[in-house]
C-alpha cells in the first residue's frame, strides 16, 4: 500500500509540474484535478490533506454550486477531525439543494446533536498556533466514531497545537492542557488559554525569502554579552587608540516591529598620555561606565533570524584619564609640569546593528546576538583649578584641555533570554 501511495502521489505531482502549456487552461479541468487528488488522498487515508484538496475544489467557482462537491468535502473532513468544516459543508449542501440535502439534514442533525463548540480566548499579544497540547475526555465515551474523532483532535494537537480559536468536540468533560471543560451538545463554551502555551510571535518587516516568525518567549529581552573595540584618545580631535574590553547589559521591550532598549556597559579602556614623552605614549586604564536608550527596528532574514539596526543615545563617565597639566605641591609649594589624573564625563550617541539567532526550541526563550555598534562622545574633564588631584599631595593650578571628543566601534556577543 506505501509503494502505491508512493505512485499515486508522484503521478499527481507529476501533472502538477507539467509545463504551462501543458496544463489545463480553463478552471472546469483545475476543479476536477483538485477533486480528483481528494479522492486519491481519502482512499489512502491521508484525511487532512484530502480535506485541503476538497476545500480548495469547493471553493472554485465550479465547485461552489456542486452540491456533491460539498458532501465529499463534509465526509472528509470529520474523518480529519474537523467538524465545523463539515457541518459548514453540509449547511453548504442544503443552500444548494439537488439529491443530497435528505442526507445533509440527517448528518447536521446527527454532528449537532453528539458535538459542540469550544471558543477559545488567547491572552493579548499572543497569536496561533500554540504549543502542543494534550486533551483528554475525562468522562464516558463509548461511540467508536467519537472516539475515532477525538483520536485524530489529540493527535493533531499533540503534533502541531490548535491552530485556530474554534474547536468542535464531542459532547463531555475535558482537560485542555491545565484548563478544564464541558462541552454541552448543539451547544457552545468559552475557555480561556494562558500565556504559557500560547507563544509571542515577533511582529517585524519582513525581508525577501523570509519565513514565518518563529515563536518567542515574550516581548521583552534581557541580553548579557561581552564588548570589545577601539576608542579614541582625548586629545588630538578624533583618533582611534587602544582596545576596550567590558561587558553590557541590556533590557528591551518590544512594541510591534519597534524595539526600545536600556543598555549598560562597564568596562577597562586602555588610554594613551598626552603629555611630551620621549619615550612613546604611556598607557593608563581607566574603568567606564556608560549607559544610555536607543530605539530599533526589527527585521526578519528568516524563520529565526532577526536583525535590528538601531540608534540611540549615551552617556556617563570614562574613568580618570591622564591629561597634561600644571600642578603645586603642598610641601614643597613648587609648580611643575606634567600629567594629572582627572575624571571625566562623556554625552553621545550610538548607531549600530544587532543579529539575533534562535536555536531550535520551541518557543525561543534563549537566543544568541551579536552586536556591532559605532559610538561618537563629547566629554569633558570633572576638575578646576584648587581641585586637590586624587592620590596626590597636589593641588591641580590649570589644565592645558578640558573638553575633548572620542569615537569608536564596539563589537559584543552574548547571549538574549526573551519573556
Amino acid at each position: 500500500m506505501g509503494r502505491a501511495l508512493l505512485a499515486a502521489l508522484a503521478a499527481l505531482a507529476l501533472l502538477s509540474a507539467r509545463p504551462a502549456s501543458a496544463q489545463p487552461a480553463d478552471e472546469e479541468q483545475s476543479y476536477e484535478f483538485l477533486r480528483r487528488q481528494g479522492r486519491l488522498l481519502f482512499e489512502y487515508g491521508k484525511f487532512d490533506e484530502a480535506a485541503e484538496a476538497l476545500a480548495a475544489a469547493c471553493a472554485d467557482p465550479l465547485g461552489a454550486g456542486d452540491a456533491s462537491c460539498h458532501a465529499d468535502l463534509a465526509l472528509t473532513a470529520e474523518k480529519a477531525g474537523r467538524v465545523g468544516v463539515a457541518i459548514a459543508a453540509w449547511e453548504a449542501v442544503v443552500r444548494i439543494g439537488g439529491d443530497d440535502v435528505a442526507q445533509a439534514r440527517s448528518e447536521l442533525g446527527r454532528l449537532q446533536g453528539a458535538y459542540g463548540l469550544v471558543r477559545v480566548g488567547i491572552p493579548a499579544q499572543r497569536a496561533l498556533p500554540t504549543l502542543p497540547l494534550a486533551i483528554a475526555h475525562t468522562g464516558m465515551l463509548i461511540d467508536p466514531a467519537l472516539k475515532a474523532y477525538l483520536g485524530a483532535v489529540a493527535k493533531r494537537l499533540a503534533d502541531t497545537g490548535l491552530a485556530t480559536a474554534e474547536l468542535w468536540l464531542p459532547a463531555g468533560p475535558y482537560t485542555l492542557g491545565d484548563v478544564t471543560f464541558d462541552v454541552p451538545a448543539g451547544g457552545a463554551v468559552e475557555i480561556a488559554l494562558g500565556r504559557d502555551v500560547v507563544p509571542w510571535r515577533p511582529q517585524t518587516f519582513g525581508m525577501a525569502g523570509a519565513a514565518p516568525a518563529v515563536a518567542l518567549g515574550g516581548p521583552t529581552e534581557l541580553s548579557v554579552a561581552l564588548a570589545i573595540g577601539l576608542a579614541g584618545v582625548p586629545g588630538g580631535g578624533l583618533g582611534v587608540g587602544p582596545a576596550r574590553v567590558g561587558a553590557t547589559l541590556g533590557l528591551a521591550r518590544h512594541v510591534g516591529p519597534v524595539r526600545l532598549e536600556v543598555r549598560g556597559r562597564i568596562g577597562g579602556t586602555p588610554l594613551g598620555s598626552l603629555g611630551d614623552d620621549p619615550d612613546g605614549v604611556r598607557n593608563a586604564t581607566a574603568l567606564e561606565i556608560l549607559g544610555g536608550l536607543d530605539i530599533g527596528l526589527d527585521l526578519q532574514l528568516a524563520s529565526r533570524a532577526f536583525l535590528t539596526p538601531h540608534i540611540g543615545l549615551t552617556a556617563g563617565t570614562l574613568g580618570s584619564l591622564l591629561v597634561p597639566c600644571v600642578a603645586e605641591h603642598v610641601e614643597t609649594l613648587t609648580v611643575s609640569a606634567g600629567e594629572c589624573r582627572l575624571p571625566a564625563v562623556a554625552l553621545g550617541g550610538v548607531a549600530g546593528v544587532d543579529l539575533l539567532l534562535i536555536p531550535g526550541t520551541e518557543p525561543g526563550r534563549l537566543g544568541i546576538r551579536i552586536g556591532m555598534a559605532a559610538e561618537f562622545l563629547g566629554a569633558g574633564f570633572v576638575a578646576a583649578p584648587g581641585d586637590v588631584l586624587k592620590g596626590e599631595t597636589a593641588t591641580l593650578v590649570r589644565s592645558e584641555r578640558w573638553r575633548f571628543a572620542r569615537m569608536g566601534g564596539l563589537i559584543d556577543v552574548g547571549v538574549a533570554l526573551r519573556f
